[in-house]
This record gives C-alpha cells, sequence and structure tokens, in this order.
C-alpha cells in the first residue's frame, strides 16, 4: 500500500480536528441569529459556533442573519440522532 500523501495526511487531521467529517457519530447543531447581534454572534464563537453562511432578509423586519453551526461529537453510545435530542424524539429534561 502506498504510503499517504501529506496533503491527505494534513487533510484527515483538519477533518478530525473540526469534526467536519460525514460519520454516523457526529451531530451538528445549527441556528440563526440576527446579522446585528454582534454580542450573540461573539457568545457562539467562543461556544465554537463558526458562521457557515449569511442569509440576506431573512426576519421579517428585513434584517440579515447569520447561519452558525456547532459540530459535535456525541458520548459513547450515543449517535447523532440522539445527541440532542434523548430518546424517542424528546428534548432531554434538564436538572
Amino acid at each position: 500500500m502506498p504510503p499517504k500523501s501529506k496533503k491527505s495526511k494534513s487533510k484527515a487531521k483538519s477533518k478530525s480536528a473540526t469534526g467536519s467529517s460525514s460519520g454516523p457519530s457526529e451531530a451538528m447543531i445549527v441556528l440563526e441569529t440576527e446579522y446585528t447581534n454582534q454580542s450573540a454572534i461573539a457568545l457562539y464563537q467562543q461556544i465554537g459556533f463558526i458562521k457557515d453562511k449569511r442569509l440576506y432578509r431573512y426576519y421579517l423586519n428585513g434584517v440579515d442573519a447569520f447561519r452558525l453551526k456547532l459540530f459535535c461529537k456525541p458520548g459513547p453510545g450515543l449517535h447523532a440522532d440522539t445527541a440532542i435530542m434523548g430518546e424517542g424524539g424528546q428534548p432531554p429534561l434538564v436538572q
């Protein structure tokens, strides 16, 4: 088997670090916030969300929005479908 090139090795590492591969053990949280809401955008980016897309005139008042995404790796025994929602598709209880 031929050795992997440096480019393919670094690509694999970046996918692993950013959670950008599309394996069944990953989940993604997606949200939108007003383009003008800089404090919310800063908070979401501190948590790890990345700006995905600017949505022009997204809200009824004509203000643009940003779509932000957070890639998650569920813990052991969880699937991407149940990482955010609890069993049976219901939100988990917060205690």
